[in-house]
């Protein structure tokens, strides 16, 4: 597949089911993400996977998502 068609393909999601993702598809995801480019190479990302439901609804808590609940959109963070 070539770049051009991945770019014209995405699509943002922020509204998900609430079947949990196998860890195999997780760790492949992280491993991929991990290998991405960066900036002058210096691979300065980190990645935490939350998948404890009130683990998610803290995080979600913090990072002020019932703001924007609160303006109409749908919670993507405790989801």
């Amino acid at each position: 597949m070539e770049f051009a068609e991945v770019v014209r393909k995405r699509r943002m999601v922020r509204h998900f089911t609430p079947e949990p993702v196998p860890r195999e598809t997780v760790e492949r995801m992280l491993d991929l993400a991990r290998h991405a480019p960066s900036a002058g190479f210096t691979q300065g990302q980190a990645f935490v996977v939350v998948a404890d439901p009130e683990m998610k609804r803290r995080v979600a808590e913090v990072c002020g998502e019932k703001h924007y609940v609160e303006a109409g959109w749908d919670p993507w963070i405790s989801e």
